[in-house]
């Protein structure tokens, strides 16, 4: 699958949370806490072939966790941070597992991102749009939206996505990753 996505700085999430409820009619808004642990793998340059793996853990407010292996290839243009991603569940206690399988093989932690997100859910134009406001450790606010389709139909949901970020006033794409952006203040 490609995830088209779009990411913003957010001085105001409140109002855009307002935004996105009372002009869009978006529903969600449930908070959960985000720990991303990124990997270097023994002998590829992820920065330099723009590649990402991660194990995520999500721990939503009523106590439930639950972990996920992901990989993201290249961006697949220039304005959007549009890539292949492929995930897969980690049962139980399979995320601490699948760390120490990566140490075992020579993978490096390449660093850790801890975020809380709020979800919404969003129609436009017809599309299933996922618009979070993520608040990153480190970072601040931002704005991502995200539509998740066929590669066949991806120039069409990245002009979408663009579509609405216009209405939503969302002006400057941050292209960069939260791992990047956090390596360039030096607090990865």
């Amino acid at each position: 699958m490609i995830e088209v996505e779009v990411k913003y700085r957010l001085d105001d999430p409140d109002g855009f949370e307002r935004l996105l409820v009372s002009r869009f009619g978006a529903e969600g808004g449930n908070t959960v806490s985000q720990t991303d642990i990124y990997f270097n793998h023994p002998c590829v340059d992820y920065d330099s072939t723009d590649e990402a793996v991660r194990v995520r853990t999500v721990a939503s407010a009523d106590g439930g966790q639950r972990s996920q292996l992901c990989y993201k290839g290249p961006r697949l243009d220039r304005v959007t941070k549009t890539r292949r991603e492929l995930e897969c569940s980690l049962e139980g206690n399979s995320a601490t597992h699948m760390i120490a399988i990566f140490e075992a093989l020579g993978f490096t932690t390449a660093g850790t991102v801890q975020k809380n997100r709020q979800s919404f859910q969003v129609v436009f134009e017809g599309q299933q749009v996922v618009a979070a406001i993520d608040q990153v450790d480190g970072l601040g606010c931002f704005a991502e939206l995200e539509i998740v389709c066929e590669d066949s139909a991806r120039l069409l949901a990245t002009e979408q996505l663009l579509r609405l970020t216009a209405e939503l006033g969302l002006r400057e794409i941050e292209r960069r990753s939260y791992l990047e952006l956090l390596e360039i203040q030096g607090t990865r």
